[in-house]
């Protein structure tokens, strides 16, 4: 059921223009509404056709999460704001569980313009931007403290907007995801114990690519069917987070999970630019600044879920398996025919770009 968050408050905002771009790609801007248009001598004669409390502008945002999900509340939290922050006159209209389409319609939508906003998982993305491979660059970021230190700052939100600016979308934020891990029927500590076996994968060719460094077969099984996929031996085991295997029951057939933590999972929040070209300066602030009220509790929020998570996975009697820094740096350095791969398509520039700053930003 789709959500319509209503909360009409008015709020004076001052303006603050999103950094230049330039680098990456064209360092072409949002283009901006039309100005107001001049009669003879100077004078006003038309007010510009800006949203307003009275005529608001409603924009879908789509996303996979489902409902009461944490990326639900984010997004819940964030409509909020922009409510407030627009005094009404953005609404935000929510759309969990896939419901205009999976990643791939949602990402078409989105660039394409049939679709105002999505959330897209960056392995998606890839698939028409490549450059967003290196946001799924193997065992890169440690802890999910550095992967927020990186995604909560201006930096990386200018960066990606040199290479999606072009693209007819704005980034706007990344919503708080768990970290990639596997759940497995078999334990699963070093790249050997995935020799021979079979593990369900998320679109994107470098899942496929990771998971092949350590001598696994994989398959893009539909996420449904994993539960039968599992039970009945078709795969072994499945790339995919902690939380998602309690709510699934995955550990009903699998009883062990790796942290891994392999990928930490960048969820893309994407506005196209025509959207964005009917905003005043001031509302167009308003949407990029509101991701604060994900950023400010995120990580405290993430980390509760992730402990609650684990707690009922172990009442599952489920084996949890902690990687030390030792054992990922063996996973890292089996992973080095990606990076030497993927360098390429993702483009130098950019490659170097973000691997940078990750270093810089990691604790």
């Amino acid at each position: 059921m789709k959500k319509i968050l209503t909360l009409t408050l008015s709020v004076a905002m001052t303006v603050s223009l999103l950094a230049g771009c330039g680098g990456f790609g064209s360092g072409q801007k949002t283009t901006p509404a039309p100005a107001a248009s001049q009669g003879q001598g100077g004078q006003q004669t038309e007010a510009a056709d800006y949203p307003t409390a009275e005529k608001p502008l409603t924009v879908k945002l789509g996303y996979s999460a489902p409902p009461n999900s944490i990326t639900d509340v984010n997004f819940q939290m964030y409509a909020e704001a922009v409510k407030e922050g627009t005094g009404g006159a953005v609404l935000f209209e929510l759309y969990p569980n896939s419901q205009l389409g999976n990643e791939t319609v949602m990402m078409e939508g989105v660039l394409s313009g049939t679709i105002e906003a999505a959330a897209l998982s960056a392995n998606t993305m890839a698939t028409a931007v490549p450059e967003m491979n290196a946001l799924c660059l193997p065992f890169l970021v440690p802890t999910y403290q550095d992967f927020w230190n990186i995604v909560t700052n201006e930096e990386f939100r200018e960066g990606m907007n040199k290479v999606l600016l072009p693209k007819g979308v704005e980034f706007l934020t990344t919503s708080t995801t768990a970290p990639r891990a596997v759940t497995t029927k078999n334990p699963m500590r070093t790249p050997e114990d995935f020799k021979g076996q079979k593990i369900r994968v998320m679109d994107g060719n470098i899942y496929t690519d990771i998971f092949a460094t350590f001598g696994c077969g994989t398959t893009v099984m539909p996420f449904p069917e994993c539960y039968a996929g599992l039970q009945q031996g078709v795969i072994d085991g499945l790339d995919v987070d902690l939380g998602m295997s309690v709510s699934m029951k995955f550990f009903e057939v699998a009883k062990y999970h790796t942290d891994t933590n392999h990928v930490f999972h960048a969820t893309c929040v994407v506005i196209n630019n025509g959207v964005m070209s009917k905003l005043s300066e001031e509302q167009k602030t308003v949407l990029r600044d509101s991701a604060s009220v994900i950023w400010d509790t995120g990580l405290e929020r993430m980390e509760a879920d992730f402990a609650d998570k684990a707690a009922k996975a172990a009442e599952m009697d489920v084996e949890l398996i902690h990687l030390d820094e030792a054992e990922r740096a063996v996973f890292r350095e089996a992973c080095q025919p990606v990076y030497d791969k993927y360098k390429d398509i993702i483009g130098e520039e950019f490659y170097n770009w973000y691997t940078e700053l990750v270093a810089s930003k990691i604790a």
